[in-house]
């Protein structure tokens, strides 16, 4: 969904904090409202699907791309990434 945002921000000209937090909620809570969800959200007994991203902001995620750290499914966690980096040589794993 972050590459649907960003294509969406680049083909509507939507770039200032407003239009950033615009496309956020279309591709977050309008779908959600859309589809009925009623345990949508980040709270106690809601459906816990949820990915971890690295950056600091929405809109750096948004910027960036990178796939997410961590991702859970019902709760569960179903993925995690690790980033190998190569310099001079010597490799160093960051997760």
């Amino acid at each position: 969904m972050l590459e649907v945002g960003l294509i969406s921000a680049h083909a509507a000209h939507l770039s200032g904090r407003e239009d950033l937090a615009y496309v956020l909620n279309a591709i977050t809570a309008a779908p959600a409202r859309a589809w009925r969800l009623s345990d949508y959200g980040i709270r106690p007994n809601a459906r816990a699907d949820l990915q971890l991203m690295t950056q600091t902001s929405w809109e750096e995620a948004l910027r960036l791309q990178d796939p997410p750290q961590r991702v859970w499914f019902k709760g569960t966690l179903v993925a995690a990434t690790e980033t190998v980096r190569r310099i001079r040589g010597v490799e160093a794993v960051t997760a």
